[in-house]
């Protein structure tokens, strides 16, 4: 658009020569700096999205946090209930954590933690929600899941957390 606009006395009205050379001389410039410009704002745009989703990740487990969890039943009740579909809510909390944290330390109750987080992720489908909303609780949205398929869902839980815990030391 600058170009059109710079080029177009040039078009209309008789110019002189030097006018017209430097006319032609800023256009380049002109195109760098459009081209800088955008680059800057996509990574500007690309850092934004990468924040956002930062702001919503528990930083230890990788799971969500509960700000995802407030954001999601905000958008999923609503929608759930209007289309008439179950919608499914686990609450998992982790009996002796504090015990652990105190009798073995913390790096002991974190690896726990990812572990946790890592066995309910494994059973999450892509439309379901894994959240850590603090210390060691834990909740699981499941979209359009009813009770037959919640119970379900829950032996898959109980599986992975059992291997889980069969597996560390």
């Amino acid at each position: 658009l600058a170009t059109v606009c710079l080029l177009l006395p040039i078009a209309l009205a008789p110019i002189d020569q030097a006018t017209v050379v430097a006319i032609i001389s800023v256009i380049p410039g002109i195109w760098v700096l459009g081209w800088c410009t955008t680059l800057i704002l996509e990574a500007a745009e690309g850092q934004s999205r990468e924040l956002a989703s930062l702001v919503r990740r528990d930083p230890l487990t990788g799971v969500g946090n509960r700000r995802l969890l407030d954001e999601t039943l905000a958008t999923e009740l609503p929608r759930h209930a209007e289309a008439g579909e179950p919608l499914s809510v686990f609450a998992l909390d982790l009996n002796g954590f504090k015990e652990l944290n105190d009798g073995v330390g913390h790096d002991a109750g974190d690896a726990l933690l990812v572990a946790v987080a890592s066995a309910l992720s494994s059973v999450a489908r892509d439309c379901d929600v894994v959240v850590r909303q603090g210390g060691d609780e834990f909740c699981l949205l499941f979209p359009r899941t009813g009770a037959t398929s919640a119970d379900g869902l829950r032996d898959l839980i109980a599986a992975s957390l059992d291997a889980s815990r069969a597996g560390s030391p």
